[in-house]
């Protein structure tokens, strides 16, 4: 496995074809999810779904931003849920069978100045975070971080925790847990 700081070498042999490519890039994110209800909100997401063969997911940016740029684990300056009433919230009103195709990520960008805390406070938000979710939705897809280009250390630094790192809920090493474990 090529480390993290390494350039990545890419072949691509076109005389034998395998397929359509995947589109990866039928999502888009934005801050602000209660934009979303607004009459420009529901305009724009009319018109994308009028123009796209597939669906489009939606990747709202800072739901849980405690407005000190330190995600904790508390009921954050905009008001919205705590993460595992959050969950319990949009399965109820969704649906479970809804839900539990909806991608769940912790923190865009952790790596640059949007988080203010160390690896290790990011760490520990992410057990929480996964251990919350999937308390309510077991079989939630709980991802993160998006990081930037000049993320591979941060990157590198989380993929050694959820690999061996203590899990801050469950006591254990590595791995995503859930709190009934």
């Amino acid at each position: 496995m090529a480390a993290l700081d390494q350039p990545a070498r890419v072949m691509v042999d076109c005389r034998r074809p395998l397929g359509p490519l995947p589109r990866l890039w039928t999502s888009f994110g934005y801050d602000e999810l209660n934009w979303t209800a607004t009459p420009r909100g529901k305009e724009n997401l009319a018109a994308l779904h009028a123009i796209g063969d597939i669906p489009y997911t939606v990747r709202a940016h800072n739901i849980f931003t405690s407005g000190s740029g330190r995600g904790l684990p508390h009921w954050s300056s905009g008001n919205v849920y705590h993460v595992a009433a959050t969950v319990e919230h949009f399965k109820e009103r969704y649906g479970a069978r809804v839900v539990r195709t909806w991608y769940w990520e912790l923190w865009n960008e952790p790596d640059i100045s949007y988080w203010q805390g160390s690896i290790d406070e990011y760490c520990r938000l992410y057990d929480v975070t996964v251990a919350a979710v999937t308390s309510v939705l077991p079989e939630a897809a709980v991802g993160g971080p998006a990081t930037t280009g000049r993320g591979s250390a941060f990157l590198g630094q989380f993929l050694a925790h959820c690999a061996d790192g203590p899990n801050a809920v469950t006591g254990g090493r590595g791995g995503v847990s859930t709190l009934e474990e």
